[in-house]
């Protein structure tokens, strides 16, 4: 049986998912990758090709693992990492507040990736496997 806290959970799987897979497409699709890589390098990423690949990947295929709820732990910390490493090189410069190009806006994606990943859900491919390996006895 799925609990209304399961469904609660997808929501916010689904507004944080979509927010880095819109990211993660405008990295690979919308500028292109030879933009992304010279956006990364400018702005002091080290190994900028690869953190540029890596960031736009997680971002758009972890999106959507995030949204179907497939290995939550591991894509939450992933997209926390990504948020992390936007708040290091990007935006701590700048303190705090998102209107002043701070890292307030990461640091909620980062944290609310975490605890929507290790928070699990019902509501997700994961969980419709963990329902059919132990079912509920009636």
């Amino acid at each position: 049986m799925v609990r209304s806290a399961g469904f609660a959970l997808l929501i916010g799987r689904i507004a944080v998912g979509l927010v880095f897979i819109l990211h993660g497409w405008r990295k690979l699709m919308t500028d292109g990758m030879d933009v992304t890589t010279a956006n990364f390098g400018k702005l002091g990423f080290p190994a900028p090709e690869f953190m540029a690949w890596f960031t736009a990947l997680v971002e758009l295929i972890g999106g959507a693992l995030f949204i179907l709820g497939v290995a939550l732990p591991l894509i939450g910390v992933l997209l926390a990492i990504v948020s992390v490493l936007g708040i290091l090189f990007v935006t701590a410069k700048n303190g705090f507040w998102a209107g002043n190009g701070g890292y307030e806006y990461e640091l909620v994606l980062a944290g609310t990736a975490l605890a929507l990943g290790f928070a699990g859900g019902e509501v997700s491919v994961g969980g419709y496997y963990r329902r059919r390996r132990h079912p509920v006895a009636a």
